[in-house]
């Protein structure tokens, strides 16, 4: 038997031809057909149905995901949302910002777009980063958006980084903000940033103990290539092929039983 709010494939399947990419959260489905058009199907409520916004999904470029909702950028900027309302289904509250949108992030609960100008829209929940007022001013010449769970961690053209969200979860990088200078990239577990510097050193903030913490094995972190995450450990490949690990031991914080066979 088929659970309440969860149309079935069949209910779509003569509209699902010419289907050029798929996209999901949870709970639903998001095809974009050839022409443009979308189809979608799971959880009516978590963006299983587009009904009430399926006029304006024409011409559609890409299509984003939060946990629940969903977020398709169209070919000419402009954006349109739909699935759980509070979780970044509803743009309303933002909806005259919403254009020329260059490339749309997502956190579990909240949708942030880096608009052609560099500047950044954020809209969901408040709490996973939807609300991006006390930083608004610093988003200027965005490069990147990168997000934890619950936060995000914006790369600034010249190398600097602004955070917002949950402040236990990444959004608070006051601790670190002196280092953040000449960011290469940023990557993340569940609720913790590590920023690799263009130098090849580390610096990390969030949830000490899933990765926000790298103190124990700071004085190894150079000359870093590559880093690497599971939802609460980070793994740095150095130059020379070494491995460096932190975070949560049981999930692949601790490398020591294995660490001579980490060369090359």
């Amino acid at each position: 038997m088929l659970a309440l709010g969860r149309p079935p494939l069949n209910s779509v399947q003569a509209e699902l031809k010419e289907v050029d990419t798929i996209y999901s959260n949870i709970d639903a489905f998001a095809a974009k057909l050839a022409d443009g058009r979308v189809v979608t199907w799971g959880s009516a409520r978590n963006g299983g149905d587009s009904s009430s916004v399926q006029a304006e999904l024409k011409d559609v470029d890409t299509i984003y995901s939060t946990a629940t909702a969903f977020a398709a950028k169209l070919a000419d900027g402009r954006v349109v949302t739909w699935g759980s309302a509070r979780n970044g289904g509803d743009s309303s509250s933002v909806q005259a910002e919403l254009k020329d949108v260059d490339t749309i992030y997502s956190a579990d609960r909240a949708f942030a777009a880096k608009l052609a100008d560099g500047r950044v829209v954020t809209w969901g929940l408040a709490t996973y980063g939807g609300d991006s007022r006390s930083v608004q001013a610093d988003l200027r010449d965005v490069d990147m958006i990168y997000s934890t769970w619950n936060a995000f961690a914006a790369k600034l053209a010249d190398g600097r980084v602004v955070t917002w969200g949950d402040a236990g979860n990444g959004g608070d990088s006051s601790s670190v903000q002196a280092e953040l200078k000449d960011v290469d990239t940023i990557y993340s577990t569940e609720t913790a940033f590590a920023a690799k510097l263009a130098d090849g050193r580390v610096v990390t903030w969030g949830d000490a103990g899933n990765g926000g913490d790298s103190s124990s094995v700071q004085v190894e972190l150079k000359a870093v290539d590559t880093i690497y995450s599971t939802v609460s450990a980070f793994a740095a490949k150095l130059a020379d092929g070494r491995v460096v690990t932190w975070g949560c031991a049981k999930h692949g914080g601790d490398s020591s039983y294995v660490q001579a066979e980490l060369k090359e």
